[in-house]
């Protein structure tokens, strides 16, 4: 696909050239300007004891091959972004898989181990998918979710043109009508990714001062927060320098949150996800009005429970007490279970992964909760279900999304697909 062309259909000619005005600033020559943009991420990162994962282009890396392994010895995450910078959706399947083959034998001549894929413009479809799982990637990162944290009115309508044309070139879906947890997608593990990034806030919507989108993406830390969701924040690296106050701002107040958020790389939320999704939790009748609780699962495992009484309950979040330990009994009037009728085996596989007890073909009468939703549930859908089940009054048991108590969760994350200015405008003639 010709990058010119491409650059101009998802960012407007104005927004175009600007961009290209940019390109002074972000990169030189050599890769000297990149590194010291990297060198202030890193330190802001380790300040507060976390690290990020970067996807980086592959040809990039073959470029810049010890400055990735110095990254990765450093403790960040490498992530394939491609094997050039293309929209992979342009592609067919057998193009798609060759290109992250490639890719892969790249990162691992140059011994770094990958375990996830995010595409670059975050383009994708089931080919890559396919190709994904295929290839023994274990997560992918590319869908995207848009957060209601900007007001239209304080921005200048030419610049709010350019931001709607990005969530339109990343396919974002609101907030309101998504489910922002990582979900399975056959063997991988689906991590979507917050909007708004880095990329339209500077460039899109001409925010340069750190405090003004500190204050932003703290916004939706607390929307995520709330929700018990995954923040997937996107900074590229090259932005070091203008992110560094933001990114300080928004690590420092995930730090202050009680119960926790659990900062992690995308690799550790996959991993997470994967071990999760092979507990049991099981609630079984203890006498009149008493049911046991148990979950087959790990230790940093937690049993969260809401409307029902116990002595082994602790106060967490909202209307939900966490229970000490695997195992304990609750009092409830009613079965605090979700029943879902024999037809809607895709509603119970949504629930069953968002952690709640589910019996399929259970008598209505004997759960807290019933459903007769048959048919496939469109993000819609899901999100919908999920609201009513937070509004609802009714007993229930879940397992909590993140490990160890943590309320919600919080990736960094930056794509590298240019260290210097040759990398940059190699990319015109890698994709044609």
């Amino acid at each position: 696909m010709n990058l010119i062309a491409h650059s101009i259909r998802s960012k407007g000619g104005v927004a175009f050239v600007r961009r290209i005005g940019s390109v002074g600033w972000r990169f030189r020559p050599g890769s000297s300007n990149a590194e010291r943009n990297l060198g202030i991420y890193l330190s802001t990162l380790r300040h507060h004891g976390c690290s990020a994962t970067f996807p980086i282009t592959a040809v990039v890396l073959r470029r810049h091959r010890d400055l990735a392994r110095f990254l990765h010895d450093e403790g960040v995450e490498l992530a394939v972004h491609g094997y050039v910078h293309t929209d992979h959706t342009t592609l067919p399947a057998d193009k798609q898989r060759e290109q992250f083959a490639r890719a892969l034998d790249i990162f691992a001549s140059a011994g770094i181990p990958v375990d996830g894929l995010r595409c670059p413009y975050l383009r994708s479809n089931e080919d890559t998918v396919l190709a994904a799982q295929d290839l023994g990637f274990r997560y992918v990162s590319n869908e995207t979710i848009a957060y209601d944290v900007l007001d239209e009115a304080s921005h200048p309508p030419a610049r709010w043109r350019e931001y709607q044309k990005a969530l339109d070139l990343y396919s974002a879906r609101s907030i309101q009508q998504s489910v922002a947890r990582p979900r399975l997608r056959g063997g991988l593990v689906e991590i979507p990714v917050s909007m708004p990034d880095d990329e339209i806030l500077v460039d899109r919507l001409g925010i340069h001062e750190g405090q003004m989108i500190g204050h932003l993406w703290v916004k939706l830390l607390d929307q995520t927060y709330v929700a018990g969701d995954v923040l997937t924040v996107q900074i590229h690296p090259e932005r070091g320098r203008i992110c560094r106050e933001a990114l300080n701002h928004l690590l420092s107040a995930a730090r202050r949150k009680s119960p926790p958020v659990w900062i992690a790389q995308l690799r550790d939320l996959a991993a997470w996800w994967q071990r999760r999704a092979r507990f049991q939790l099981e609630v079984e009748p203890r006498g009149e009005g008493s049911w046991q609780v148990a979950a087959g699962a790990d230790r940093d495992a937690t049993i969260l429970v809401k409307n029902v009484v116990g002595p082994a309950l602790r106060e967490w979040f909202g209307s939900y007490a966490a229970l000490d330990g695997l195992v304990g009994v609750v009092r409830s009037p009613v079965c605090p279970v979700i029943g879902a009728s024999p037809r809607s085996t895709e509603l119970a596989a949504f629930l069953r992964e968002e952690g709640y007890a589910v019996r399929e073909g259970a008598d209505p009468t004997d759960c807290a909760v019933y459903f007769d939703r048959p048919g496939p549930l469109s993000p819609p859908d899901q999100a919908s279900i999920l609201n009513e089940l937070e509004r609802c009054q009714a007993p229930l048991i879940r397992l909590s999304r993140w490990p160890d108590g943590n309320r919600s969760a919080l990736a960094i994350t930056g794509d590298i697909d240019a260290l210097s200015l040759w990398d940059f405008f190699s990319r015109a003639w890698e994709v044609l």
